[in-house]
């Protein structure tokens, strides 16, 4: 998050992709690129903030 409060585009897609790894009705296989995805955004710009984007989808 940037200090004007702006949570990064991809960390907010992490976080909706770490919904769909954790969602059972989720297919396999769909559930795998998720969290392909996910690890990749969190080398990227990091589990904060990817954490910051999971809260910024649940305030939504």
């Amino acid at each position: 998050m940037s200090s004007d409060g702006v949570v990064a585009d991809e960390a907010v897609r992490a976080a909706w992709d770490a919904y769909q790894v954790l969602e059972k009705r989720t297919p396999a296989e769909e559930r795998q690129q998720a969290q392909q995805r996910l690890k990749a955004a969190v080398d990227s710009v990091g589990r904060e903030q990817v954490s910051r984007g999971t809260v910024f989808l649940v305030g939504c």
